[in-house]
């Protein structure tokens, strides 16, 4: 991902693993948006996905899904 200026111009680029994890550092003053277009919390290493926070450290969520699902429903 990289991000540019109003003219165009590259300010940063940013690197990621296949799970998220940052190959660069997050200029967090600047730009939070993380891997996929998420809220990156830099202090947390976490990224926000609204209802759960996933952790590109673990390449998983935190928690489980509120929504268990149902078998008959494909």
């Amino acid at each position: 991902m990289d991000v540019t200026d109003r003219n165009g111009d590259p300010v940063m680029k940013y690197r990621y693993d296949d799970f998220g994890n940052l190959f660069t550092q997050m200029a967090a003053p600047y730009n939070n948006t993380g891997f996929t277009g998420k809220m990156y919390d830099a202090k947390a290493s976490l990224m926000d996905y609204s209802a759960r926070w996933y952790s590109p450290k673990v390449g998983r969520f935190t928690t489980e899904d509120t929504y268990a699902g149902a078998a008959y429903v494909p």
